[in-house]
Protein backbone atom coordinates (compact mmCIF):
# COMPACT_ATOMS: atom_id res chain seq x y z
CA UNK A 1 0.00 0.00 0.00
CA UNK A 2 1.12 3.42 -0.82
CA UNK A 3 -0.31 6.65 0.78
CA UNK A 4 0.70 10.05 -0.71
CA UNK A 5 -0.55 13.29 0.77
CA UNK A 6 -0.41 16.16 -1.22
CA UNK A 7 0.11 19.72 0.88
CA UNK A 8 0.80 23.47 0.83
CA UNK A 9 2.65 25.19 3.61
CA UNK A 10 0.67 26.27 6.28
CA UNK A 11 -2.51 24.29 5.66
CA UNK A 12 -3.82 23.21 9.23
CA UNK A 13 -5.84 20.67 7.53
CA UNK A 14 -2.45 19.08 6.14
CA UNK A 15 -0.65 19.11 9.06
CA UNK A 16 -3.63 17.83 11.46
CA UNK A 17 -3.99 14.69 8.49
CA UNK A 18 0.08 14.25 8.67
CA UNK A 19 -0.19 14.25 12.65
CA UNK A 20 -3.01 11.16 12.46
CA UNK A 21 -1.31 9.42 10.12
CA UNK A 22 2.09 9.64 12.29
CA UNK A 23 0.49 8.82 15.42
CA UNK A 24 -0.94 5.45 13.84
CA UNK A 25 1.92 4.65 12.17
CA UNK A 26 1.09 5.13 8.66
CA UNK A 27 3.80 5.32 6.30
CA UNK A 28 3.11 8.04 3.58
CA UNK A 29 5.04 10.66 1.06
CA UNK A 30 4.32 13.98 0.68
CA UNK A 31 4.27 16.26 -1.96
CA UNK A 32 4.19 20.22 -1.69
CA UNK A 33 1.55 21.41 -4.38
CA UNK A 34 3.08 25.24 -4.51
CA UNK A 35 6.94 23.44 -4.98
CA UNK A 36 6.16 20.56 -7.82
CA UNK A 37 4.18 21.62 -11.22
CA UNK A 38 2.80 18.13 -11.53
CA UNK A 39 0.83 18.16 -8.34
CA UNK A 40 -1.57 20.24 -9.96
CA UNK A 41 -2.33 17.62 -12.29
CA UNK A 42 -2.93 14.68 -9.97
CA UNK A 43 -5.30 17.01 -8.69
CA UNK A 44 -6.82 18.02 -11.36
CA UNK A 45 -7.15 14.28 -12.76
CA UNK A 46 -9.32 13.43 -9.35
CA UNK A 47 -11.15 17.00 -9.51
CA UNK A 48 -10.09 18.18 -6.23
CA UNK A 49 -9.70 21.95 -5.56
CA UNK A 50 -8.38 22.18 -2.05
CA UNK A 51 -5.58 20.71 0.42
CA UNK A 52 -5.03 18.09 1.78
CA UNK A 53 -5.26 15.40 -1.10
CA UNK A 54 -4.68 11.86 0.18
CA UNK A 55 -4.30 9.14 -2.50
CA UNK A 56 -4.43 5.54 -1.55
CA UNK A 57 -2.94 2.72 -3.77
CA UNK A 58 -3.52 -0.95 -2.87
CA UNK A 59 -3.82 -3.60 -5.12
CA UNK A 60 -4.32 -1.53 -8.08
CA UNK A 61 -7.56 0.01 -6.48
CA UNK A 62 -7.10 3.57 -6.11
CA UNK A 63 -8.60 5.41 -3.17
CA UNK A 64 -8.42 9.39 -2.99
CA UNK A 65 -10.37 12.10 -0.89
CA UNK A 66 -9.55 15.77 0.18
CA UNK A 67 -9.67 17.87 3.39
CA UNK A 68 -9.13 16.29 6.84
CA UNK A 69 -11.24 13.16 7.13
CA UNK A 70 -10.93 11.72 10.22
CA UNK A 71 -13.47 8.53 8.93
CA UNK A 72 -11.06 8.21 5.99
CA UNK A 73 -7.80 8.01 7.81
CA UNK A 74 -9.35 6.19 10.42
CA UNK A 75 -10.12 3.54 8.27
CA UNK A 76 -6.53 4.09 6.39
CA UNK A 77 -4.98 3.14 10.04
CA UNK A 78 -6.99 -0.10 10.46
CA UNK A 79 -5.81 -1.07 6.81
CA UNK A 80 -2.18 -0.30 7.75
CA UNK A 81 -2.30 -1.85 11.12
CA UNK A 82 -3.37 -5.04 9.64
CA UNK A 83 -0.90 -4.70 6.86
CA UNK A 84 1.95 -4.49 9.34
CA UNK A 85 0.65 -7.34 11.18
Amino acid sequence: MTVTVYTMQNCIQCRNTQIVLDKNGVEYSTIDIRKDPRALEVLDKYNFQSAPVVIVDENGETDAWCGFRTDKLNELAEKSSTVLA
